[in-house]
């Protein structure tokens, strides 16, 4: 008895920390499939089909043990890699409570802490997963990973001394750099880090994303086309087992490029509907990551903007609408919608949509973007407040202006100006 009664609490811990890793609790047959997709996304290697979900979670009766299948399935979502180590795991933090990690993310009370702090905290996760590969982290280590993070670029006291004790730990370092790429900060420190992820880089997939983002850093910096382009192989087909933000990315640089310089039509019209294909098809190329967001219009529409391609425009936001007519705002992540509403906005004013574009930056107004890349994103919000509150143009454009002294992204800064300056009344 007592045994079975220890196994029982084990498993609605586990299932509390399922319920905390997806962001929702899991209470009907309709929290279960989403569940379901969720676990297959994070390792489609382990699926958990929604039948074993709602026996799992007590919404139906189970007269048998979980499989051990299953319970690892689980417990690898939380971020452990089997049950086993789950237990163990748990054990530990019965005896230690909540890690440093996890606790970060939650947001300290008294303020983020100092820059000490943040090393020390960092320093213990580099040795709590100096042996872990691959990296896999519950949901609030990741929160609390991208809240220390985040809060080392937003400062611009980024240690480059600690980043070298990152680079010791290969699995850690290209975690990092996949998961929190320095956008922002390519003009600086951030082009020294993608280039070393691309010396170690091991396979074709993390070379087409680190030159990515070299590329676009150029552009971002105002650099010129040929330096850019060749950076970037040639894009004949759009890849399934390549992430669609990397392509999209890629295929934007690509399609400003081509549409800037002028040098070759035949290529930019391939590129072109490699887009509109990726736009259309998104669902079947990459089912594995498109059920959850809709990455690829996401990396692509400030580009098409840029581009001022309204077929493009057209296509992305389209794409968008019907990812958000038919997706569940389970764990939902609030950043990422709140960037895609402004990519919406700026779709809305390319393509002379005035009325639902003032509607969405009204709901906009006020809100602080959170992610890698802040400071772009609020040149962005910059030129729509300049765009549509015409007494306080001056102010949106002087700090647009000294956003892009921050990032040192003329570049971007001069479209985004241009574009802004255009659809002024």
């Amino acid at each position: 008895m007592e045994n079975s009664t220890k196994i029982l609490a084990d498993h609605q811990r586990l299932a509390s920390e399922v319920e905390a890793a997806a962001g929702f609790d899991v209470t009907c047959t309709k929290d279960c499939q989403v569940l379901s997709a969720e676990l297959k996304t994070h390792d489609p290697r382990f699926p958990v089909s929604t039948s074993t979900l709602k026996r799992f979670f007590g919404l139906v009766h189970n007269p048998s043990a979980h499989s051990e299948s299953t319970l690892n399935a689980l417990a690898r979502f939380t971020g452990s890699t089997s049950y086993r180590r789950w237990l163990e795991s748990a054990s530990s933090k019965d005896a230690q409570g909540k890690s440093a990690l996890e606790s970060m993310a939650d947001g300290p009370s008294d303020g983020p802490g100092s820059d000490e702090d943040l090393k020390q905290c960092m320093r213990v996760f580099l040795h709590q997963h100096r042996n872990d590969g691959p990296l896999q982290l519950s949901k609030p280590e990741f929160d609390g990973l991208r809240f220390m993070w985040f809060e080392m670029y937003r400062r611009g006291t980024f240690d480059m001394a600690l980043w070298s004790e990152v680079k010791q730990h290969a699995h850690i370092h290209n975690y990092i750099l996949e998961q929190f790429p320095p956008l922002d900060f390519m003009a600086s420190f951030g082009e020294v880090m993608v280039r070393e992820y691309l010396d170690q880089s091991s396979n074709s997939l993390q070379r087409s994303y680190g030159q990515g983002i070299i590329a676009a850093g150029m552009v971002a910096m105002g650099k010129p086309w040929p330096k850019v382009m060749e950076q970037l192989p040639r894009t004949t087909k759009l890849a399934p087992n390549v992430h669609p933000l990397v392509q999209a990315r890629n295929l934007g640089v690509v399609l400003l490029g081509l549409k800037e310089t002028g040098v070759s039509h035949e290529q930019k019209e391939e590129i072109k509907a490699l887009i509109l294909k990726g736009l259309k098809e998104d669902k079947a190329i990459w089912p594995q990551w498109c059920h959850h967001q809709c990455y690829f219009a996401f990396n692509l529409a400030e580009w098409a903007v840029m581009t001022k391609d309204l077929e493009v425009i057209e296509a992305v936001q389209a794409n968008i609408l019907s990812f958000r007519q038919t997706s569940d705002k389970y764990g939902s992540d609030l950043q990422m919608e709140l960037v895609l509403d402004l990519r919406t906005l700026w779709n809305h004013i390319m393509l002379g949509q005035k009325e639902q574009a003032s509607s969405m930056y009204n709901a906009l107004e006020g809100h602080t973007f959170h992610t890698m890349e802040s400071r772009v994103l609020r040149m962005w919000m910059e030129g729509a407040r300049a765009i549509f509150r015409s007494e306080a143009r001056e102010l949106a454009l002087g700090e647009m202006g000294h956003a892009s002294i921050l990032s040192r992204y003329s570049g971007i800064y001069d479209r985004i100006h241009s574009l802004t300056l255009q659809h002024m009344d």
